[in-house]
Formats: structure tokens, C-alpha cells, sequence
């Protein structure tokens, strides 16, 4: 079954309480808290406070959208244990991470051995707490194809470890209904939105694209988030329009007159 929500990193100028109430004025079901602003790393109180005010609102956490990148061993965002304090404080079911730092192509076998093995022991980590894994699908990292993604996830090969899906304007519609297809069986959520030319564009002049892609989810027997990331604009107003498409779309409505965008 799919649900919708936002990230929170669309807005992340505002403060957590003010995302709930955009949020629940799109009438979209839950969140997904950012962790390198709204959500910090190893905050637990604040991870507990979010959660409630997220709630009590009606809505739900999704997932915790971490920064941590596999196999990248410095800084602060190399310390997967305050990932999981505070994914752990928030209740939230999984958590998004990123595989490595540079791309399939630019990565040598070395290195990917080094992401492989740090997944397993984050998978297991997170496993011990019923907390999923899933990848970040991304350019610049090791899911930056479908290939290099399904060979990363068969190398974990660990239950808990899945993988998001976004589109890529780079692609045309039917390659990336090939991807879709491909992943299906580990994907975790979906980040919605609609770039042309490289620009930001209001979701309901990408309405055909995306009525294809919601139609090929359909044979996922999990249920999962269509997640709203980033809007024209930074506008709530935009935000709740592209809820209205969304919402439009999971209910098959995608060639309404009624879903307009101006």
C-alpha cells in the first residue's frame, strides 16, 4: 500500500514544530526527519521531542534521513552509533544512509569491499533495534545505476538492508520503469519530485511520468512512503499543491482536471 509524507530537509530553514503543521495542512501522512538539521545525530531528547509533536499531530515518522555514508571513516557523520540514537528516540523504522562517497565506476574493489562490510555490521547493529537499512539512490555513490545498486545489496545480502528509488531526468520514463522494476523487491520509500531542464517544477507538470512510476510500484507487497522532496520555490502553498497531485495520483486520478498547478 503506499502512503505519502515529506522529508523534512525540503524545508529546512523552519523549525520541526512548523514542518508538522505544513505537513498536516498538505493532509499527507508522515515524515521523514532530516538528520543534519531538524534531527541531529546522538540528540536523543530532541529525537524524542520531534517524535511526540510529530504524533500528536496524527502523523507518522517514516524513516530518519541520515547523512552517513558507508565506509567513510571521519568525522561526525562516520558515527553510525548516534545515527541509531537517535532513529532509535524518534521511532523511526528505517534508516536512510549513503553507499560511499564516489560512484560504481569511480570505485575500486578495495573500497567497495570496505562499504560492503561496514553495511553488514550497521545492519546488524540497526537489526538488534527492528531498525531497517536502506540506501540513499544517488548519483556520486555506489547506487548511482540500478546494476551497481543490485550488486551492492546482493553483496550485503542482508534482510533488513533495502534501497530507496528516485528518478533521474537524465533517464527517459522507460528506462527508469526498468529500474523501478529491478528494485521492486528491496525498495524501502520513494522521493517524489519534478525537475525539467533542471529546474524545479510544480509536480503536476510531471503528472504523466509519475502516474507510470506509482503504476509500476504496484506489484510491491510492502507497504512504503511516496516521500515529497523539495518544491518550487521552498513554498508551503507549493507544497500543499503537490500533495493534492500526489494524493491524486496514488488514488488513480492522474488525468483529472481537477489536480491543476499555476
Amino acid at each position: 500500500m503506499f502512503y505519502t509524507g515529506l522529508c523534512s530537509v525540503t524545508f529546512r530553514e523552519l523549525s520541526p514544530q512548523a514542518i508538522v503543521e505544513a505537513t498536516v495542512k498538505a493532509q499527507i501522512d508522515a515524515i521523514e526527519w532530516g538528520g543534519d538539521v531538524h534531527v541531529p545525530p546522538g540528540d536523543a531528547v530532541l529525537a524524542a521531542e520531534v517524535r511526540r509533536m510529530t504524533e500528536s499531530a496524527g502523523l507518522r515518522v517514516s524513516s530518519y534521513g541520515s547523512y552517513y555514508r558507508a565506509g567513510c571513516f571521519h568525522g561526525a557523520e562516520a558515527d553510525f552509533e548516534a545515527v541509531l540514537v537517535s532513529a532509535r528516540s524518534l521511532g523511526a523504522p528505517i534508516i536512510r544512509v549513503w553507499a560511499g562517497d564516489k560512484g560504481a565506476a569511480e570505485t575500486d574493489e578495495t573500497r567497495f569491499r570496505a562499504i560492503v562490510e561496514d553495511v553488514q555490521l550497521m545492519a546488524a547493529r540497526a537489526e538488534a533495534l527492528g531498525i531497517d537499512i536502506a540506501f540513499e539512490y544517488h548519483g556520486n555513490t555506489l547506487t548511482d545505476t540500478p546494476e551497481s545498486a543490485l550488486r551492492l545489496l546482493g553483496e550485503v545480502n542482508r534482510a533488513n538492508v533495502r534501497c530507496y528509488w528516485q528518478s533521474d531526468n537524465m533517464r527517459n520514463v522507460m528506462d527508469e520503469i526498468e529500474a523501478i522494476g529491478r528494485l521492486t523487491p528491496y525498495l524501502a520509500h520513494v522521493h517524489v519530485f519534478h525537475y525539467n531542464g533542471g529546474h524545479q517544477k510544480p509536480l503536476a507538470e510531471g503528472r504523466e511520468e509519475w502516474n507510470r512510476y506509482i503504476r509500476a510500484f504496484e506489484g510491491q507487497s510492502r507497504d512504503f512512503y511516496l516521500l515529497l522532496e523539495f518544491v518550487r520555490g521552498g513554498s508551503v502553498d507549493q507544497l500543499v499543491r503537490d500533495a493534492a497531485t500526489l494524493k491524486a495520483l496514488v488514488n488513480g486520478a492522474a488525468s483529472s482536471d481537477a489536480v491543476l498547478d499555476f
